[in-house]
C-alpha cells in the first residue's frame, strides 16, 4: 500500500519546504530532501497542482504506479494532496543522479569506470523493460535521461519519475497520449551516447556552442574518429570491439527506421550479447567505418 501523508507531515520533514533542502527543480516541480518522524530519509517532490489530475484521480494513479516494484526503480513510498499542490514521497538514494557524476565531477579521472557504465546501461534497460513487460497497464516513462537515473553507493542505478507523466492532467503539455515505447528507446539511445562520451546531450544556450549529441556521434563516426567518442575522463578505455557494439546499439535506438522495430527486451539482449545480432546486415549501417 502507498502511504497517504498529511501535508503537515511533509512540511515538518522538509523544514517547511526550506530552500536549503532543495535538491532539484524543473518543469515537473521542485524536489526536497526530507526526514520523516521515524528518521527515514526521503525525497519529496512538489508538483504544481494546476498541471495534475483532480485529487481522487491523482491518488488512484499514484496507487497504481506504486505497484511497480523492481530493484532498478526508485521506490514510491507515498503521496499527499491539497488544493495548492500534489506531493510525492520516494526513497532517498545516497549518491545523487548520473548527470552529476558525468558532467559535474571535477576530478581528472571519473569514478564511473567503463564496467560501471556498462552496468548502469544494462540495469536501466532491465528496469525499463520491467515497466513494459511486467506492469499492467505498462508504464511509458517519457523522460529517460541522466537526471532521472539515481545511483547508490555501489553505483547501482535506480530509475526515478516513472509514471510521473500519467499523473499530469490530460490537457497539460506533459500528456502521454503521443508517447510510445519507441520514445523511451530513442531516449535510451541518447543516454548510451551520453554515458560513452561524457557529453551533455542537448546544447544549452548559456554554455559554449556544442552539437546535438546524435549529430556529433554520426559526424565523428563518418570521419573515422570512433575512439574520440569516449569520455576522456575514463580511467581505461573499452576495447574496440565492445565500444563499436555499444555505439551500434545506440545508433539503432535513435535511427528513425530501426527504432520502431525495436523492443526494450531486444535492447537488453543486445547489451548482454557479444554479437551484433540480426541487424548487422541492414543497409542503414553498411557505410559505418567499423
Amino acid at each position: 500500500m502507498c502511504q497517504h501523508f498529511q501535508v503537515e507531515e511533509l512540511e515538518d520533514a522538509t523544514n517547511g519546504f526550506a530552500e536549503r533542502n532543495v535538491i532539484g527543480s524543473g518543469d515537473n516541480g521542485t524536489v526536497y530532501r526530507g526526514l520523516l518522524a521515524n528518521n527515514m530519509k526521503v525525497v519529496v517532490k512538489k508538483l504544481p497542482c494546476h498541471s495534475c489530475q483532480p485529487e481522487d484521480s491523482f491518488a488512484s494513479q499514484v496507487e497504481l504506479t506504486a505497484r511497480a516494484k523492481h530493484k532498478r526503480l526508485v521506490k514510491l513510498i507515498g503521496y499527499s494532496t491539497n488544493r495548492t499542490c500534489r506531493l510525492l514521497v520516494s526513497e532517498y538514494i545516497e549518491n545523487g543522479n548520473l548527470h552529476k557524476w558525468l558532467h559535474e565531477f571535477q576530478g581528472s579521472l571519473s569514478p564511473l569506470t567503463w564496467p560501471i557504465r556498462l552496468h548502469i546501461l544494462h540495469a536501466v534497460a532491465n528496469g525499463i523493460a520491467y515497466l513494459y513487460e511486467e506492469v499492467e497497464p505498462k508504464i511509458i516513462h517519457g523522460s529517460i535521461k541522466s537526471r532521472n537515473i539515481l545511483l547508490d553507493q555501489q553505483w547501482n542505478p535506480k530509475i526515478s519519475d516513472f509514471g510521473l507523466f500519467k499523473l499530469q492532467s490530460s490537457n497539460s503539455s506533459h500528456s502521454m497520449s503521443n508517447f510510445t515505447e519507441s520514445n523511451d528507446i530513442y531516449d535510451f539511445g541518447i543516454l548510451i551516447m551520453e554515458i560513452i562520451s561524457g557529453r551533455i546531450p542537448f546544447p544549452s544556450h548559456h554554455s559554449q556552442p556544442q552539437a546535438y549529441i546524435v549529430d556529433w556521434f554520426k559526424s565523428m563516426i563518418s570521419n573515422g574518429k570512433i575512439s574520440d567518442l569516449v569520455d576522456p575522463k575514463l580511467p581505461k578505455k573499452p576495447s574496440s570491439i565492445v565500444l563499436k557494439r555499444i555505439i551500434l546499439l545506440a545508433l539503432w535506438c535513435v535511427d528513425l527506421d530501426m527504432n520502431p522495430k525495436l523492443k526494450m527486451e531486444d535492447v537488453v539482449q543486445m547489451l548482454e550479447s557479444s554479437q551484433l545480432l540480426f541487424y548487422v546486415g541492414t543497409t542503414t549501417f553498411r557505410s559505418l567505418p567499423f
